[in-house]
């Protein structure tokens, strides 16, 4: 089996542009049965239409592939760039990776909540940055699409308490999901283990029982075995007169 070339820049513009147009389906973050069902169609339309002004003909699982390492690489390219915007003591951005177009137009077109994440507003470095740059007035990386914030902001960010875990608790989602995940599994663990408990008394139960019955049964068979030898013993007595008896007779004694 021969391996498909490479994805080229043309291939590359083309698969975005088609992807845009469902970009609302498949970059959506349910997981039912019916998102996953519609994610699918929208990706069986996106090979029919990339394939039908393409040389080479593509399968969904490549075109899927090739998206997603955009928006890894995409992601990633931010994600320096914002590492070095707000580095440990304010200084200048680290230099980073320009962000190609196809690149830009992904980072425009994924949600802000995603590429960000939850911006932590009490971490000291971050607020140095943002001094140092107020202080500056000039921005020092392409990646700052906002301006920057004024002495007023400065100030209320500074006179912030340095510790709110309500708000932040509140800004992720997640935390409540995986508490009310540990809630449940600890007590199915407790009711498992309660019936284990139980199980294992029942069981322990049943071996007694059946001790108490070999016991009996036993005792039973060593009572009939001894009335049965006083009976055989009785018996042989008797047998051993009557023959004393008979041989008086026999000899006249």
């Amino acid at each position: 089996m021969s391996r498909k070339s490479t994805f080229n820049a043309s291939e590359t513009n083309k698969l975005f542009e088609i992807c845009g147009k469902y970009s609302s389906v498949i970059e959506c973050k349910k997981t039912d049965c019916i998102s996953s069902k519609e994610k699918e169609v929208a990706w069986e339309k996106i090979t029919q239409e990339f394939n039908a002004t393409n040389e080479i003909l593509r399968e969904s699982k490549e075109l899927k592939k090739k998206y997603k390492n955009i928006k890894y690489v995409t992601k990633t390219k931010a994600a320096e760039e914002r590492r070095g915007i707000y580095g440990t003591g304010g200084g200048p951005a680290t230099p980073s990776t320009p962000l190609t177009g196809v690149e830009e137009r992904m980072l425009a077109m994924l949600n802000d909540k995603e590429m960000e994440g939850i911006a932590n507003t009490c971490d000291s470095d971050t607020v140095l940055a943002d001094v140092h740059l107020a202080e500056n007035n000039t921005s020092t990386s392409p990646a700052l699409e906002t301006p920057l914030p004024g002495p007023a902001t400065l100030r209320k960010k500074m006179s912030a308490p340095l510790w709110t875990p309500r708000r932040l608790c509140d800004k992720n989602p997640k935390t409540s999901s995986w508490e009310n995940l540990a809630s449940i599994k600890s007590k199915w663990t407790e009711s498992k283990f309660q019936a284990d408990v139980a199980l294992a008394k029942k069981e322990e139960e049943r071996v007694e029982l059946q001790m108490k019955l070999m016991r009996e049964r036993h005792e039973l068979e060593v009572l009939q075995h001894k009335e049965r030898q006083a009976i055989e013993m009785e018996i042989l007595s008797v047998r051993l007169e009557k023959e004393k008896l008979e041989l008086k007779k026999l000899y006249n004694v």
